[in-house]
C-alpha cells in the first residue's frame, strides 16, 4: 500500500513538472512570435503570465526586448539632453540576441539611427538657438523673428527640441514678444487722429497755404 502511495505521488509529481514545463515553452513560444511581430513592450506580461526563467538564451533574448523597451522610452518627445546620453550608452548594451530575428534586428538598427537623427537635429536647434540670441543681442529684431518663424514652421525640428533647448526657445520668444508688444503701443501713440486711411481731411491746398493766410480766406468770406 504504502509502495503504491508512493508511486501515486511520483506520477502527481512528475505530471505538475511536464505541465509547467509544457506552460514554460508555450510562454517561449509566444514570446519569440511576439518579438517576430514588433511587440516589445508587451513581451514582460507574457513572462510574468508564463513565469519564465530569465536564463539561458530565452534570457538573453528577453534581456535585449528590455533594453530596446529602455531605450526607446528615453527618446519620446521634448526628452532632456541626459536622457539623449542615456540611450547613446544603452544602446552599446545589446547581447546580440535579437539578431536571431530579422524584423527586430532591423528595428535596433533604426533605433541606432534614430539616436543619431535626433543628436543632429538638437545640434542644429542649438545653432538656431544662437543665431535667436545674437540678433536679440545686437537689436536685431527683425532677423529674430523671421529665425523664430521659420523654426516654429520646421515641424521635425519643433518634435526634437529638447527639455532644455524649449525652455531657452521661450525665454527668447518671450523677450521677441515683448519687443513686438511695445512697437505695438508705441505705433498707437504715434497715430495721428487726422489722417485716415493715409489720407489727410485737409485738402492738398490748405497744407501748402500757410495759415495767416487760411485764415485771412476765412475772414473775407465771413
Amino acid at each position: 500500500m504504502r509502495r503504491l502511495k508512493k508511486g501515486f505521488c511520483f506520477i502527481v509529481v512528475l505530471s505538475v513538472a511536464f505541465i509547467l514545463q509544457a506552460c514554460g515553452n508555450k510562454g517561449e513560444k509566444y514570446v519569440e512570435q511576439y518579438i517576430k511581430e514588433g511587440k516589445y513592450n508587451e513581451v514582460h506580461i507574457l513572462v510574468n503570465e508564463f513565469d519564465i526563467e530569465k536564463t539561458g538564451k530565452m534570457g538573453d533574448l528577453i534581456a535585449d526586448v528590455d533594453n530596446y523597451n529602455d531605450v526607446v522610452s528615453l527618446l519620446h518627445g521634448q526628452s532632456s539632453e541626459n536622457d539623449l546620453e542615456e540611450a547613446k550608452r544603452q544602446i552599446l548594451g545589446f547581447n546580440g540576441s535579437y539578431k536571431k530575428y530579422s524584423s527586430f534586428e532591423e528595428d535596433v538598427e533604426e533605433l541606432e539611427n534614430r539616436i543619431v537623427e535626433l543628436e543632429n537635429h538638437r545640434n542644429e536647434i542649438e545653432e538656431i538657438i544662437q543665431k535667436i540670441q545674437d540678433s536679440y543681442d545686437s537689436g536685431n529684431y527683425e532677423s529674430m523673428g523671421k529665425v523664430i518663424t521659420e523654426y516654429k514652421e520646421n515641424e521635425m525640428l519643433v518634435a526634437d527640441t529638447s527639455m532644455e533647448q524649449s525652455e531657452r526657445l521661450e525665454q527668447l520668444i518671450i523677450q521677441y514678444e515683448s519687443y513686438q508688444k511695445k512697437e505695438s503701443e508705441e505705433g498707437a501713440v504715434d497715430f495721428q487722429p487726422e489722417w485716415v486711411g493715409g489720407v489727410s481731411s485737409q485738402t492738398e491746398l490748405e497744407q501748402n497755404q500757410p495759415k495767416d493766410s487760411i485764415d485771412t480766406e476765412m475772414d473775407i468770406v465771413e
